[in-house]
């Protein structure tokens, strides 16, 4: 079942947002009391906004929720390539997780991120949950690789009568099940840059799949059965559990590609089961046995 914005949590305080240095990411900090840290990474375009129907399902945890680099509160900082804003999360981490580690989250965009930081750093990453984000393959790959064609269709878009432009995600967003929150809205037209939007793609084309060999954390590569490439996640899942034996691949069959904000419970049990090492709900098919 979808969510609904009743679901959202009531907005949060001025005493969780914290004013980071000039040169370090903007981020909340939620449940403080808990011992153990999440980290959210949120997908190209986006924010910390985009895990408000995610974070009341996780409660149990402390939660740290950057805006990455060139997004929103953190628009100020650059690069925002895949190893420059795991960089930043890699001083989040060590600046502001409880005990100076994280289990690491990551949609999209912010998947990538999440692998590149375990990549590079494994001591600080306790566990990863990574969705969408499987090495580009196909058309997804020649599409990435034409980033010119990326951006005009981006300000093309943008050109667009506001109305219009608001009347096409809306329609969008129904169509897949989403609850896009007032707040998200308002920071995905913040963030519409083509210039942004080429500097992460091309980035991500010079991520090469066989470095995920090189991520030693226990990693869950998760594919929306509905948006994402579930072969390349297969083939993800594979090359992660060369590095550690026990991560593995799986499929949410009914989920779209930004899941949560679609099945924000389901997503949030998938990662309190990973981190835990319990059953995964089983709305989580495990692609390594089909």
């Amino acid at each position: 079942m979808g969510a609904s914005l009743a679901d959202a949590p009531p907005p949060v305080s001025k005493e969780t947002q914290q004013a980071p240095k000039p040169d370090e990411l903007w981020h909340l900090s939620l449940n403080d009391s808990a011992s153990e840290t999440i980290v959210l990474l949120h997908g190209l375009g986006s924010s910390h906004d985009e895990w408000m129907l995610v974070w009341p399902h996780l409660t149990g945890y402390h939660l740290l929720v950057p805006d990455l680099p060139g997004h929103s509160n953190s628009a100020h900082l650059a690069p925002a390539s895949i190893p420059a804003q795991a960089a930043q999360v890699v001083a989040l981490i060590r600046d502001h997780a409880h005990g100076g580690t994280a289990h690491v989250v990551g949609l999209s965009m912010g998947g990538f991120v999440a692998l590149e930081t375990a990549r590079t750093q494994p001591e600080l990453a306790r566990c990863v949950f990574a969705t969408g984000c499987a090495p580009f393959a196909g058309w997804r790959l020649g599409a990435a690789r034409h980033t010119g064609l990326l951006g005009a269709l981006r300000t093309g878009f943008d050109m667009l009568p506001v109305r219009l432009c608001d009347w096409v995600s809306d329609t969008a967003w129904a169509a897949q099940g989403m609850v896009v929150p007032d707040e998200l809205r308002r920071e995905l037209k913040r963030n519409s840059s083509a210039e942004l939007l080429k500097e992460v793609f091309s980035s991500i084309v010079l991520l090469e799949a066989e470095a995920l060999q090189d991520v030693k954390v226990r990693t869950l590569a998760v594919a929306g059965g509905k948006g994402d490439d579930v072969e390349a996640t297969r083939r993800q899942g594979a090359l992660l559990e060369q590095g550690c034996e026990e991560s593995k691949a799986v499929v949410v069959q009914q989920a779209v590609h930004p899941w949560d904000l679609q099945l924000p419970e389901v997503f949030a049990g998938g990662i309190t089961a990973w981190i835990e090492g319990r059953a995964l709900p089983e709305e989580y098919e495990d692609l390594s046995q089909k």
